[in-house]
């Protein structure tokens, strides 16, 4: 691929997530590299420009109103990275620059009114200087401290110090000002096109330089130092006005590109809004049915990446628990029915001390409205905990496999990490119960709230921070695994949460929150459609994601495949 066919597939490399930025900083990649514009045989080399800067430094040096500098490491073969065009020569920023100086190292007065402006990091932008937020100090600070900077229209500004570290513009004040340390300036002296350099320390292959001769941790920083040894290749004058014209060009051409997707994305993003809200507003499944086929049928014009559908999926959950996801049968046994089945097989794990009851309120009203047939109950009304935490047993390279909270995640139990418990460990430890084919793993903490149904054949320890919510009777888990991950289980939860860096719950306040409980026919239709959704789902984000790693691959390839 060459620059010109690069430059002819913007608009398809922008539709990537990173494209825009890509293509910028190829953009300038190529200008550094002397590939964007046309070298012309005519032109009065970069050697000329380099003998006028260096005289007119010498000049300044013999009035007096320079002081002389520090002489530069010569350059040599190891700092060249590539060949230059005819005409170009690298040069230290020490060297192509008049002086390079910055502002202050202590904060002066300054406030809201003043003599002199006062510049500092915040308003150094990518177009200029902002007076946004601008501060101004009085004439005779400006004159004591400042003197030595001697800003002038058309110097370049650097930020060498702080978060916005590297940002860099040309000076279009044309009034004094002043400036704090965090701001590098750098004299052109008229000699030299100031836009070109400014692209040029833009791009990457400066960057690169920078990011290696920042200092500090909390802070970066670049020293005047590192400032006056970095390298620029430098074509000649006629040459640089040509790249910055082209530049500039280019660059309104990628912000024209911008400008456009931003405005598709938003369209597209209160279309997908507002389908969404039509859907979770839906009342009856009826409702329901005709919001999704209206997503359904616009799909892929709605929904274009990865993380559009996880909305879509807390959604579909949502429904789920306030029974507008299927139909209602009036031939189905009811919950309460259900729940006196559920009362028997409770009161025998009682007798036999499996299980133990938390003090509940008996004057206890839930607010919400249930569909006819449905009922609440506690969720220790519906399942056995099996709790073991506290503290978690001495793992081992191998045995009887650990299941801890790393573990669970949303709906299913994953491999890694695997830790294991020595089979003597296993038989001492799993006393309290033991996990059976179809519980719900509850994680309390770290993460909490995550839920996943036991698939393991084999048997396996459990850790702290997991409660195994064993049925009683013929309550579907698969549907109460859906409850407890949605985002209706989860409001409830974080309400009831304790902790500050890492939020938990008790197990004996779990046992109080109240779930929606269908009938039971209705409880499998529901986990059918859930996963039958999520299925769907699930096909959607992965081939969306193909899709998004494909355009954002051929971006890369694009860059990495271009002959420079």
């Amino acid at each position: 691929m060459t620059p010109h066919d690069l430059i002819a597939a913007f608009d398809k490399l922008a539709e990537a997530a990173d494209g825009i930025m890509r293509v910028r900083e190829l953009v300038l990649e190529l200008a550094v590299r002397g590939k964007l514009v046309a070298q012309h045989s005519n032109d009065e080399p970069a050697t000329a420009l380099l003998e006028r800067v260096e005289a007119r430094r010498a000049a300044l040096v013999e009035a007096g109103r320079l002081r002389r500098s520090k002489k530069l490491p010569l350059i040599t073969g190891e700092d060249i990275q590539f060949e230059l065009p005819p005409g170009w020569r690298w040069a230290r920023l020490g060297t192509l620059f008049i002086k390079i100086s910055d502002g202050t190292h202590h904060s002066p007065p300054n406030g809201p009114v003043g003599d002199h402006l006062y510049v500092t990091a915040k308003n150094i932008k990518e177009d200029g200087v902002s007076l946004r937020d601008i501060t101004y100090v009085s004439t005779h600070v400006h004159d004591e401290i400042f003197a030595r900077c001697d800003p002038e229209l058309g110097d370049v500004l650097y930020v060498k110090d702080g978060a916005t570290t590297g940002v860099v513009t040309v000076n279009d004040l044309d009034r004094p000002f002043s400036l704090l340390s965090s701001v590098g300036l750098l004299k052109v002296g008229g000699l030299f096109d100031a836009w070109w350099a400014c692209w040029a320390m833009r791009s990457p292959f400066f960057y690169d330089q920078v990011r290696g001769a920042m200092s500090g941790s909390a802070i970066q920083r670049v020293t005047l130092t590192k400032l006056n040894r970095a390298l620029l290749p430098v074509p000649p004058l006629a040459e640089q006005r040509r790249i910055v014209g082209r530049v500039d060009e280019l660059m309104g051409l990628l912000n024209r590109l911008e400008a456009a997707r931003n405005a598709r994305e938003g369209t597209r993003a209160a279309l997908r809004d507002a389908a969404l809200a039509a859907l979770q507003d839906a009342d009856t499944p009826e409702e329901v049915e005709v919001a999704w086929a209206r997503i359904a049928s616009h799909i892929h014009e709605l929904f274009t990446d990865p993380a559009d559908v996880e909305p879509l999926r807390q959604t579909v959950l949502q429904l789920a628990v306030r029974g507008r996801l299927v139909p209602q049968d009036p031939n189905d046994e009811s919950a309460e029915t259900l729940l006196g089945h559920v009362a028997k097989a409770r009161q025998e794990a009682l007798a036999q001390k499996k299980a133990r009851f938390a003090r509940d309120r008996a004057d206890f009203h839930e607010a919400d409205e249930l569909p006819n047939g449905w009922a609440w109950a506690p969720l220790q009304d519906l399942f056995r905990f099996i709790d073991y935490r506290g503290k978690t047993p001495r793992k081992t390279e191998s045995g009887v496999l650990l299941i801890t909270a790393k573990n669970v995640r949303d709906g299913y139990v994953k491999e890694e990490p695997r830790e294991y418990v020595a089979p003597s460990t296993y038989d001492e430890w799993m006393t309290r119960g033991i996990p059976r084919p179809g519980d719900i793993l509850f994680t309390t903490e770290a993460p909490m709230g995550k839920a996943a149904l036991v698939d393991i054949g084999d048997r396996f320890a459990l850790a702290q921070r997991i409660i195994d919510l064993q049925p009683y009777g013929t309550i579907d888990t698969r549907y109460m695994m859906w409850v407890l991950l949605s985002p209706w289980f989860q409001a409830r939860l974080a309400e009831r949460a304790t902790g500050m860096t890492a939020t938990g719950i008790k197990a004996e306040k779990l046992k109080l929150i109240r779930v929606p409980v269908p009938p039971s026919a209705e409880q499998d239709r529901i986990a059918n459609k859930v996963d039958e959704l999520r299925a769907l789902l699930d096909r959607l984000e992965r081939r969306l994601a193909k899709a998004k790693n494909s355009l954002e691959a051929a971006a890369a390839a694009a860059v990495h495949h271009l002959e420079f």
